[in-house]
C-alpha cells in the first residue's frame, strides 16, 4: 500500500524537465517490443534451437525470448524515468514476478507433449513409447511447474508460506472429505494410464457407450460416438467398469445358423454343406483353418446348418463389406441348387382317408364361432 501511495505522490510532483525522460523510455520499451521478434529468431538461428521455419513461432524458445526481450526493455525504460525509490522498489518486485511467471511459463510450454522438443524427443529415441502415459505425465509436470511458480510469486508479494502450508494442513482433512470424487478420477485416470486397457485413438465400449477415444484427462476419459457426439465419463466410472476396446482385436469371427426345408433330400443336404465349405475355404480374407460348416441340428423350423469362420479384417467398416460378400456367396450356393431358406411356421398334414371328415369338421367348428358373435351382439 506504501508503494501504491508512492507511485501516486511521484505523478503529482512531476517536472516538466522529466517529459524528456519519459520520451526516451517509451522510445526504448518501443525499440525492445519491436524488435522481440527479429531477436527471438536471432537466437534460435545462433543456437539452432529449430530446424524448421515454419516451427518457430511455434516454439516454446521463440515465445520465451520476445517475451523476455520486450520485459527487459519495459525495465530499462522505467530505469531511464529515475523514478523515486517506492516506484524502484515496485518495478523490482513487478520485474521478478514476471521474470518467474516467464521461465514457468517457458518450462510448461517446453515440456507440453505437442511442443518440439518433445516432438523430436520422440522422434530420435528408439525405446518404446506410451502416447497416452507421455500426455498424461506432462499434464502433471505442466501442473507441479505452475504450482512451484505460483509459490515462489507469492514469497516475492512476502506471504508466508510457512503458515499458508500449516492452514493447508490443518485443513487437508475438510480438502479430502470435499475432494473424494476427484481423487478417485485422479488415482482412475492413472490406473487408465498404468494398465493401459486402451489409448487415444482406439474404439472402446464402456457400459452403454461407445466410441473413438479422444482425450484422456486427470478427471475423465472423452469418447467421440458414431453419430459424432462427445461423451465424458469420469475416469472412477471407467476404472470399476468392463471395457471392450475394439482396436486390440486380433481377428473377427462370422457366424450363422441356416434352416433348410424338411422336404430337402439328404442328399441335396450334404452337398451344399460341401459346396459352402469349399467356397469359403478358397476365399483369401478368411483364416485357414478356421472354416465350419455342419448339419448340426434338427428343430422344427428345418434342418438347421451352422457355419463359422475367422477373419484377420478387424476394421468394422471392412470387415461388414466383408461379411456381406460371404453371406452373398452362401446364397449363391443355394440358389444353384435350386433351395429356399426355410423360415418358422407350422405345416398341417391331413391323412387322405379323414380329409372329408377334417375339412367338415372345421366347417362346424367355423359355423359355431360366427353364431356365438351373433348372439353376443
Amino acid at each position: 500500500m506504501e508503494q501504491l501511495n508512492g507511485i501516486v505522490t511521484y505523478f503529482k510532483t512531476l517536472k516538466t524537465e522529466d517529459i524528456r525522460d519519459f520520451i526516451l523510455a517509451f522510445f526504448i520499451a518501443f525499440l525492445f517490443v519491436t524488435f522481440s521478434s527479429l531477436v527471438a529468431k536471432g537466437l534460435i538461428r545462433v543456437f539452432k534451437l529449430q530446424q524448421k521455419k515454419e516451427e518457430a513461432r511455434k516454439s516454446p524458445f521463440y515465445l520465451t525470448f520476445r517475451l523476455l526481450f520486450s520485459w527487459i526493455g519495459i525495465y530499462f525504460a522505467i530505469y531511464v524515468i529515475s523514478p523515486s525509490p517506492q516506484v524502484w522498489a515496485f518495478t523490482q518486485k513487478a520485474f521478478e514476478i514476471g521474470m518467474i511467471y516467464i521461465i514457468a511459463n517457458f518450462i510448461a510450454n517446453l515440456v507440453s507433449y505437442e511442443s518440439v522438443v518433445m516432438r523430436r524427443i520422440r522422434r530420435n529415441t528408439d525405446v518404446p513409447h506410451n502416447d497416452t502415459l507421455q500426455k498424461f505425465a506432462c499434464k502433471v509436470l505442466k501442473v507441479i511447474i505452475y504450482l512451484i511458480a505460483a509459490f515462489l510469486i507469492m514469497m516475492e508479494l512476502d506471504y508466508d508460506i510457512s503458515g499458508l502450508l500449516t492452514g493447508l494442513g490443518l485443513g487437508g482433512v475438510v480438502l479430502a472429505l470435499a475432494a473424494q470424487d476427484l481423487a478417485k478420477n485422479l488415482f482412475g485416470g492413472m490406473a487408465i494410464v498404468l494398465d493401459k486397457p486402451f489409448k487415444v485413438g482406439d474404439w472402446i465400449k464402456i457400459g452403454e457407450f461407445e466410441g473413438t477415444v479422444e482425450d484422456i484427462t486427470f478427471r475423465s476419459t472423452r469418447l467421440r460416438t458414431t453419430d459424432d457426439s462427445e461423451v465424458t465419463i469420469q475416469n472412477s466410472v471407467i476404472s470399476n467398469d468392463s471395457i471392450v476396446n475394439w482396436s486390440k482385436l486380433g481377428k473377427r469371427r462370422h457366424s450363422l445358423k441356416l434352416n433348410l426345408p424338411f422336404d430337402l433330400p439328404m442328399k441335396t443336404v450334404d452337398k451344399i454343406v460341401k459346396r459352402i465349405r469349399f467356397v469359403l475355404e478358397a476365399n483369401n480374407k478368411v483364416v485357414p483353418d478356421s472354416v465350419g460348416v455342419f448339419f448340426s441340428d434338427i428343430p422344427q423350423t428345418g434342418f438347421e446348418i451352422t457355419i463359422y469362420m475367422y477373419t484377420e479384417i478387424t476394421a468394422f467398416a471392412p470387415y461388414m463389406e466383408w461379411k456381406n460378400d460371404i453371406n452373398e456367396q452362401i446364397v449363391r450356393v443355394l440358389e444353384s441348387e435350386g433351395v429356399k431358406i426355410a423360415y418358422p411356421g407350422q405345416n398341417i398334414y391331413i391323412h387322405q382317408k379323414g380329409q372329408e371328415y377334417a375339412v367338415a369338421k372345421i366347417k362346424e367348428n367355423t359355423e359355431k364361432i360366427i353364431q356365438k358373435k351373433k348372439e353376443v351382439k
